[in-house]
């Protein structure tokens, strides 16, 4: 007895095949959907980081302006000199390294713009809080 050979897709002449392609505008679209899946969740870590950055240094310096007697041009000040100082907060940008002595120069600008009692006493606390504030 003869053996069957298998059924071959492609050799069933009744069989019709159809090829599966997408048209540019569906690629154009899953790809756009996969950077969507990349780039919205970055967007929203970087926005939600800068904008906890910037609360952080408004709480702080809202504080000294308390504690130091400042007026809101010496807060206003005080908040760029500080942003400029710790950075923006995006987790897509570096920190960068601040030797002891930057630290002291940051705190120094920022007590400048203070009376010289309240100055004084910024530079004190600064000093002994072992670099944070």
């Amino acid at each position: 007895m003869k053996k069957k050979r298998p059924f071959k897709s492609g050799a069933d002449p009744k069989v019709e095949t159809k090829s599966f392609a997408f048209t540019w505008r569906e690629r154009l679209l899953i790809v756009g959907l996969i950077l969507a899946g990349f780039v919205v969740p970055a967007y929203w870590m970087h926005s939600r980081y800068i904008s906890l950055q910037a609360k952080s240094i408004q709480k702080t310096v809202q504080e000294w302006q308390h504690l130091y007697n400042l007026n809101e041009i010496q807060v206003k000040y005080i908040q760029d000199i500080e942003l400029q100082f710790h950075g923006s907060g995006s987790p897509f940008s570096g920190r960068p390294y601040r030797t002891p002595s930057d630290i002291d120069l940051h705190y120094q600008e920022i007590a400048e713009l203070m009376t010289a009692e309240n100055g004084q006493r910024f530079m004190q606390a600064m000093s002994g809080n072992n670099g944070h504030h």
